[in-house]
């Protein structure tokens, strides 16, 4: 892109956005067991075997599958793997994989979790991490993805800089009510900017700005 660019050149950046009604966040959970959710591709680029080695140090720190369960919702190339990968791993009981879903799905998945957790780096945006910010579920995520340019650490959820910090992230925010339920609330009341009204707004500027110059 570079090379195509003059000096000078300025470049826009046109986020992502939702519908915050389809999004918006349900009844509050309470009691039972904990789902951490995720909601990706079954490709080697999203690092969902990252996943699976948190989901066994949570199991192998005193959280069986009767307390905390993973749910992943997705397909992809490397789902076959992956399971075979949970089962080997002694997962069975705390990992599900649940294949593609709808938007109904993933909406269902996500008023019954407690968090959302996106393990992978080569994130452009984050789309599914902020539809689950929007039903109120705090977001776990790497600082070096694309959930970096719109989430607030400590205030939506956690930032992670590598995969041993995100363990420790996941695990606190099992163990720690207050600091769940903190991130949780915030996210259940304050709306989420990234709204197609917003999207579209910008569009219409930066086309406006664009004509201004050209005429």
């Amino acid at each position: 892109l570079q090379c195509l660019l003059s000096a000078g050149t300025t470049v826009r950046v046109l986020s992502n956005a939702i519908d915050p009604e389809e999004w918006s966040p349900g009844p509050e959970i309470s009691g039972g067991e904990l789902i951490v959710a995720a909601v990706t591709r079954l490709a080697p680029r999203k690092r969902v075997d990252r996943l699976l080695r948190i989901a066994r140090q949570v199991k192998e720190r005193g959280f069986d599958g009767e307390r905390v369960r993973f749910q992943i919702a997705g397909d992809g190339p490397q789902a076959k793997k992956l399971q075979d990968q949970a089962r080997a791993m002694g997962l069975a009981d705390t990992v599900q994989f649940l294949g593609n879903l709808d938007h109904a799905g993933i909406r269902a998945l996500f008023a019954r979790s407690g968090l959302f957790v996106l393990p992978s780096e080569l994130e452009s945006f984050g789309l599914a991490a902020l539809e689950a910010r929007a039903t109120g579920l705090p977001v776990l995520a790497m600082a070096s993805s694309g959930v970096s340019g719109w989430l607030k650490s400590g205030v939506e959820g956690l930032l992670a800089s590598d995969e041993a910090q995100l363990t420790e992230q996941v695990m606190q925010v099992i163990t720690d009510n207050a600091l769940r339920d903190a991130l949780a609330t915030h996210n259940r009341i304050t709306p989420v900017g990234y709204t197609w009204t917003n999207a579209l707004r910008e569009y219409e500027a930066i086309y406006a700005e664009a004509k201004r110059k050209a005429e």
